[in-house]
């Protein structure tokens, strides 16, 4: 793009209430016989209006090769985050930050060739993506594609309710078509599950995508480099937490727990399989409890020092209006570690007496 914008590194726009669309690249004075441009960093924030990025009739030839960030927040209108012509040529790109886009079905727009036809995205330089508050979201592209991201170490999910995040190798879905040794489906999983889990080192899921990750689909060897864990609204009438999840994921230093409706953290027992005691390795430095409505306990008076918070060191607990208490007396050798402890809300007691 040897135009106005040329030598164009970076694009924020932000606040304007009127803006549609951000690039025309149909209009050939753009353009002066090269295709590619420079552009690193888009960030777009709080246009209400903003229908597309990318003009539906861009050119196939042209490429943002050096496109290696996009954020995207509060951008209502928004179909699609790339036209599919450009989606295909991104091999420097790092990071996908989407979060309020309501009206977003696909991150990719449709493609002109049969949806039948498997289409491959390579994003191997990917290490980041971020999806929140997009509620229409069903999949990455619409038909036959699949997905890799092999650097990939951030993945935060969250009211993102239509979107199936995994899917275990060997797995079908309705619909599903085969091409070769690969498996697809016209509206499948965003990733394979084993594709992405050994990298990840940053993890933020709700409810089913949870239960997939951490039960028994894949070995307990795996997420090994993970050490940030945000687990989001579990639909569970259990009133304690899943304390089995922490079994697979011994590297985790920090645990974030959010709009569940667990009255209790920890149990006053171990949990127990068909081989007997479950061993957890996991020693967290930061724990965070945000929104929990029906807390009423992190652990019961009398319950000793769970091992996994042997070495804690930051506390957070914010917006749990019904805790009766922060810790149980029979936990004073937490804060032999505890470096930083904040609350928020009504708590009614720092410590048991």
């Amino acid at each position: 793009m040897n135009g106005v914008f040329a030598a164009l590194q970076t694009l924020k726009v932000k606040d304007c209430n009127s803006v549609q669309e951000i690039f025309q690249l149909g209009a050939k004075e753009m353009f002066s016989g090269d295709d590619k441009t420079r552009l690193k960093n888009i960030t777009l924030l709080r246009l209400p209006k903003l229908k597309q990025i990318w003009s539906t009739d861009c050119q196939p030839s042209l490429h943002f090769k050096s496109l290696q960030v996009v954020r995207v927040e509060d951008c209502g209108d928004l179909d699609y985050l790339f036209p599919f012509s450009i989606a295909k040529h991104l091999p420097q790109l790092e990071a996908i930050t989407i979060k309020s886009a309501e009206k977003m079905k696909e991150i990719v727009s449709k493609r002109e060739e049969p949806l039948d036809h498997l289409v491959k995205f390579e994003f191997n330089q990917l290490t980041s993506i971020v999806l929140w508050n997009l509620h229409d979201l069903q999949e990455f592209c619409a038909g036959n594609h699949s997905l890799s991201c092999s650097s990939l170490k951030e993945l935060e999910v969250y009211y993102c309710k239509k979107l199936k995040l995994f899917k275990t190798q060997g797995t079908r879905s309705q619909g599903s078509l085969s091409h070769g040794n690969l498996c697809v489906s016209t509206q499948q999983p965003l990733f394979t599950l084993e594709e992405v889990i050994d990298n990840l080192e940053s993890l933020g899921l709700n409810n089913e995508d949870a239960s997939m990750v951490f039960q028994s689909q894949v070995p307990r060897n795996q997420l090994p480099k993970l050490n940030f864990l945000r687990l989001y609204e579990l639909d569970d009438a259990q009133a304690t937490f899943p304390y089995w999840f922490l079994r697979n994921i011994s590297s985790l230093e920090w645990l974030f727990i959010q709009d569940y409706s667990f009255k209790v953290i920890f149990p006053e027992e171990r949990p127990r399989d068909e081989n007997g005691e479950i061993e957890i390795k996991t020693q967290i430095k930061k724990l965070t409890l945000y929104k929990l409505n029906e807390l009423q306990h992190i652990c019961r008076e009398g319950c000793q020092l769970d091992p996994v918070l042997d070495v804690l060191e930051y506390l957070d607990v914010d917006k749990c209006s019904n805790l009766k208490h922060l810790v149980p007396s029979s936990w004073v050798d937490v804060f032999n570690y505890l470096c930083n402890c904040k609350k928020s809300g009504q708590v009614n007691n720092i410590k048991d007496n």
